[in-house]
């Protein structure tokens, strides 16, 4: 698999896996109270448990794909700092 199909893949899957995250957590937050006993309690056919699963998980998710992300551009991201911090002012 070529590079760019490599940083496609990875990017979609960071992508879902943040909106996956993102829609439980505000679920969650909004239909779910602050310690809250509302286990029978489903959304979507899911129960408070499950999304929270859900969230956590998406999270894990999200976190390694960003690592992958930022190794995959680890090249580029080296030489943006170099070419940031050690630009030359012009004369």
């Amino acid at each position: 698999m070529n590079i760019q199909k490599k940083n496609y893949w990875i990017d979609l899957l960071m992508v879902l896996s943040f909106f996956i995250n993102a829609i439980s957590g505000i679920i969650i937050w909004l239909l779910y109270s602050p310690g809250g006993h509302a286990r029978s309690v489903k959304f979507l056919w899911v129960y408070k448990y499950q999304w929270k699963i859900i969230h956590i998980w998406s999270g894990f998710l999200l976190i390694i794909f960003v690592l992958i992300h930022i190794l995959l551009h680890k090249k580029w991201i080296m030489q943006m700092t170099k070419n940031i911090f050690l630009k030359k002012p012009n004369n």
